[in-house]
């Protein structure tokens, strides 16, 4: 095993803690990669309620200063934007496209994810369930060195993704859909 992926909204941070844990007496040399992400912030009152996809600067460098913290690390091998930012809970079940006025612009939240690469804080930047103009949109801003897509034998939606990143120098890797639970 040579990486780990993991996320702030996953138990509200207990499984970052997990992580820590797991990796706490390896020498940095010897430890697998680290992998979170940010921007599903859940409700810490409301465990049932589904997160909000925030992109928002303040909050994406508090959501990194307490991976930080609850991973025991100095530094993120791979930060992750978890989904767009819509401002919104996140459904499944929503049409996609739809952005409330309220949103994060991607390029003011890909500009602040490159900004932590320049700050020393993360080695590498990705993006997840972006799609192909959002990738072109994040690589005229920062190169995108991740890309996470939702893609399977049976979900074959994502291959533009795939492509996208295969042309751009982009490491590429998929996953099946499921939501985070608080």
């Amino acid at each position: 095993m040579n990486w780990i992926d993991t996320a702030a909204v996953y138990g509200l941070g207990h499984s970052e803690e997990v992580v820590a844990k797991a990796i706490h007496a390896l020498p940095e040399a010897d430890r697998p990669f680290v992998f979170t992400k940010a921007g599903l912030v859940c409700d810490e009152n409301d465990r049932a309620a589904a997160p909000k996809r925030i992109m928002a600067a303040a909050g994406v460098r508090r959501e990194l200063e307490d991976s930080l913290r609850r991973l025991n690390v100095e530094r993120i091998d791979l930060y992750q934007v978890h989904w767009p930012d819509t401002g919104a809970a996140l459904d499944f079940s929503a049409p996609d496209g739809v952005e409330p006025a309220v949103a994060t612009p991607l390029e003011k939240y890909w500009q602040t994810m490159a900004d932590l690469v320049e700050e020393g804080k993360v080695r590498a930047i990705g993006l997840s369930n972006h799609d192909v103009p959002q990738l072109g949109i994040a690589e005229a801003v920062a190169h995108v060195d991740a890309s996470r897509s939702q893609f399977s034998l049976i979900k074959r939606e994502a291959a533009g993704e795939l492509a996208w990143a295969a042309a751009h120098h982009t490491a590429a890797s998929s996953t099946s859909r499921s939501t985070p639970a608080c």
